[in-house]
């Protein structure tokens, strides 16, 4: 019976390392996306050819990135008070890169860089540089509300909250009479919506909350191998048929709100949280790069940086399929690596400058200004 609800986990104070190999992981699997979808390695190869298929059988796998990262949000959030300090001082990390960046660049190449570009850089969330970022920052204000609910809903209504919002913003979205002919009649934006991250950060809480493991982590990760399959299939399917009916690419096939590339995501969710990591030289190697990961996002995405590190793959396109998709693994893991040792650095510095005091600071200032508005408002309406 679904009133029988099973025991809540309660949040528990040691560190799940697991959570932690996904962020690094998922950041490896979205620097591999960037390579295929930014660059044009993919006009290179012939269309449909086994090349072609075979990076893509391997870009699908990855697809579930960006939702296992977000799902990771609502899974380390469950149970813990949400400070807008940290908030705060992800915003700062923003501007650090994307303004020194440009003002980098503009040393280097002064008429490559106009003034509205340093500007827009100061005011990261207004002008949408990084669209997780705007959304995640659009989502926080919530997450308060979001915990309180998760805390003290029952498990029926909660499990009823999560089915509609996947029935409506991720099976409904993506019915072919929905995608293909009428769009995005939810709003989520193909998932770049605080919309859509509000949604995996209510369900990786509820993971969290309610997830007992029944199955060993070998199963989680086979569904995950099978669930991404499917995607694969249904991708290749309908581009092989749109393809021959009308003679052109079928593009956006699917997206992060694909019910097959959600399940993919939680079912890597649930297999690096099963998992148990003891041995101490791999446990300071995730704690070392795992809070570079958002550092590594922000980097390797910076739109002056992306003809760099994206600008000349075509010239691997003559390689034979393995050596290609190794290159490509290749190049994601360094990518990954010497950003992620750049944003060690930018940590350093940060703790130099008392970055998170000065956040520390601005919450309490906020708090203080939020408290003297109320009560006026109170005196007004009372």
């Amino acid at each position: 019976m679904i009133d029988k609800q099973p025991e809540p986990i309660a949040p528990i104070s040691a560190r799940n390392y697991g959570i932690d190999l996904l962020r690094i992981v998922s950041m490896i699997m979205i620097v591999f996306l960037h390579l295929v979808s930014h660059s044009d390695l993919m006009e290179s190869i012939g269309f449909l050819s086994t090349k072609y298929e075979a990076v893509r059988f391997v870009d699908t796998f990855m697809g579930c990135a960006v939702d296992s990262f977000a799902l990771i949000s609502g899974f380390v959030g469950y149970g813990h008070k949400f400070k807008y300090s940290k908030l705060i001082y992800l915003w700062f990390e923003v501007v650090f890169y994307g303004l020194g960046i440009t003002l980098i660049t503009k040393a280097i190449s002064p008429e490559s860089v106009s003034g509205s570009s340093i500007l827009s850089n100061c005011f990261p969330v207004l002008f949408c540089n990084n669209w997780y970022f705007a959304s995640y920052f659009c989502m926080a204000f919530f997450v308060p509300a979001f915990n309180f609910l998760i805390e003290k809903m029952s498990f029926r209504k909660m499990s009823c909250l999560i089915v509609v919002s996947i029935g409506l913003f991720s099976v409904m979205q993506n019915l072919p009479v929905n995608r293909f002919m009428y769009g995005d009649i939810f709003c989520t934006m193909s998932g770049y919506s605080p919309l859509w991250l509000s949604v995996l950060y209510i369900l990786g809480a509820y993971l969290h909350k309610y997830k007992v493991h029944h199955r060993k982590p070998i199963f989680y990760l086979f569904m995950y191998f099978v669930s991404s399959l499917a995607t694969f299939i249904y991708k290749a399917g309908i581009e092989v048929v749109w393809y021959y009916i009308f003679g052109s690419k079928l593009n956006n096939i699917t997206d992060y709100t694909t019910p097959t590339v959600l399940l993919s995501a939680i079912f890597l969710v649930l297999f690096f949280s099963s998992i148990t990591i003891t041995d101490k030289k791999t446990i300071a190697l995730i704690s070392f790069f795992a809070p570079a990961s958002f550092g590594v996002l922000l980097i390797h995405e910076n739109g002056y940086l992306q003809p760099l590190l994206y600008g000349n793959l075509n010239v691997f396109y003559g390689f034979n399929t393995a050596l290609l998709i190794a290159i490509l693994l290749g190049l994601a893991l360094t990518i990954w690596l010497i950003c992620s040792l750049i944003d060690k650095l930018r940590f350093v510095l940060f703790k130099l400058l008392r970055v998170m005091k000065l956040c520390c600071f601005l919450e309490n200032w906020y708090y203080k200004i939020l408290d003297r508005v109320l009560n006026a408002v109170q005196k007004v309406v009372i």
